[in-house]
């Protein structure tokens, strides 16, 4: 059984929903969004030593969020399709697919809230909402667009990127 999540994740350890087999990884990085001046979520990349953000399309790692402000499941789900198409292109049957998915999985968040995502480096996804399991698929295309959103050389907040993946930021 999970503690309570109340806004905070020990920074020295990934959250406590990926499980034992994450147990040998270390934060690799971490990061703010913000959004014209207002902080929307700290984000915290873990993964095994060594990771490589060029291949994280084919590695584990979970990303975790920290959300500072309300936002909806469906305010959440369409912008991470439009960051989505940013990364690369993918039909409309499949927005229809990934939305629901999404919405359920990260659901209404309210400041203090915890999203995580784990990546098993082969398209499977996990997802937490606080540290209950709130989705879980198996999908590639997903899985290199939607992390693609902070992962990819494409993202558009490279800033970001290079604090969460330890890279040096310019």
């Amino acid at each position: 059984m999970n503690a309570p999540y109340h806004g905070h994740i020990a920074p020295l350890a990934p959250p406590p929903e990926c499980g034992v087999a994450a147990a040998q990884w270390q934060l690799i990085g971490q990061g703010a969004l913000q959004f014209f001046g207002v902080s929307v979520y700290q984000a915290r990349l873990w993964a095994a030593p060594g990771f490589d953000a060029d291949r994280y399309t084919c590695l584990p790692f979970v990303l975790a969020m920290d959300y500072q402000r309300r936002l909806s499941a469906q305010v959440i789900a369409e912008r991470s399709l439009a960051e989505m198409r940013r990364i690369g292109s993918f039909t409309e049957a499949q927005a229809s697919q990934w939305l629901p998915k999404m919405r359920h999985a990260f659901g209404d968040v309210q400041a203090g809230d915890r999203i995580s995502g784990q990546h098993d480096g082969q398209g499977e996804l996990r997802f937490a909402r606080n540290g209950q399991l709130s989705g879980e698929w198996i999908d590639p295309d997903f899985a290199r667009l939607f992390f693609g959103i902070w992962l990819s050389p494409l993202t558009v907040v490279p800033t970001l990127r290079a604090l969460l993946t330890g890279a040096s930021v310019a």
